[in-house]
């Protein structure tokens, strides 16, 4: 059921930080949406999705569908959710037969994402607080988040995939997706724009694979990059004029699904897609 304004509960106060020296220390995302140029969508009024969310709203989808078809209700927690689209299209297409919590450390992040629901007129629990304190357990089937881990160092990645495990019940699923090592484009563009002091986020650090990491009670089934095409959104930023000259081919490319297998090929994925289960036999942690 939809709070009356966002809640400070199960996650603790978004000022508290358990990490100090993280390359996604909590901070520093409270002060990115405190500044005057951070602005927030209206998730109401956007109609098109970037190709690496259709990826990840088709297989989360897919697994609502099996899970409803089996009787369950689902609930999900988008962790860390930024304002992101990807749930409140999910909550527009499947309705009440799955329950949403939106979690992210700022505030205003999070009241961005109460005012579209509100608008829409759709329900969800809104929680402000840092990921890493989290007290879920065992109360979610499906967790997703995008653009997160990537911020976080090896040992920060592996506490938060803990913090997922725990509020995991026994055979739910972690979706998530995160910039991919192999996204040629993307990163040349990073760096460029990095190098031009135009890169408005702290630095991000590419996925190649999460199989080197530490997973306790969660299972890697799936791996994939997903997404080349999104890589022009970085590419315009780092090159506006030469953007500007190809934008036709460009545009052709981002309306034409098609095209994304062929541009894998050539300049690899943007985003890295990740789906982890929790094993059914797992005991509390």
């Amino acid at each position: 059921m939809t709070s009356a304004r966002p809640q400070r509960q199960d996650i603790h106060d978004a000022s508290v930080s358990l990490s100090q020296e993280g390359h996604g220390h909590p901070s520093w995302w409270v002060r990115f949406y405190e500044e005057p140029e951070t602005t927030f969508p209206d998730l109401t009024t956007l109609t098109w999705m970037a190709s690496y969310n259709r990826f990840l709203y088709g297989r989360i989808s897919d697994e609502i569908r099996a899970r409803v078809a089996s009787g369950q209700h689902i609930r999900i927690w988008d962790a860390g959710a930024g304002v992101d689209l990807v749930p409140f299209k999910l909550k527009e297409n499947f309705g009440g037969a799955i329950s949403l919590t939106i979690s992210d450390i700022s505030e205003k992040c999070i009241l961005a994402n109460k005012r579209a629901y509100d608008k829409a007129g759709l329900k969800a629990d809104f929680v402000v607080g840092d990921l890493f304190k989290s007290s879920y357990t065992e109360e979610f089937d499906i967790v997703m988040n995008t653009g997160l881990l990537e911020h976080f160092s090896r040992d920060e990645k592996e506490a938060l995939l803990r913090v997922i495990s725990r509020s995991l019940r026994p055979g739910g699923v972690f979706m998530t997706l995160v910039p991919y090592a192999g996204g040629k484009l993307y990163i040349h563009c990073m760096k460029r724009l990095m190098e031009k002091g135009k890169w408005r986020h702290e630095a991000e650090h590419p996925v190649a694979t999460f199989r080197n990491l530490e997973l306790g009670d969660l299972v890697l089934e799936e791996e994939v990059p997903t997404g080349a095409v999104d890589q022009f959104a970085s590419f315009r930023g780092a090159y506006p004029l030469l953007s500007s000259l190809v934008h036709p081919a460009i545009a052709l490319f981002e309306v034409l699904p098609s095209t994304d297998p062929l541009l894998m090929k050539v300049i690899g994925g943007y985003c890295l897609f990740a789906r982890f289960a929790k094993r059914k036999s797992a005991g509390k942690t």
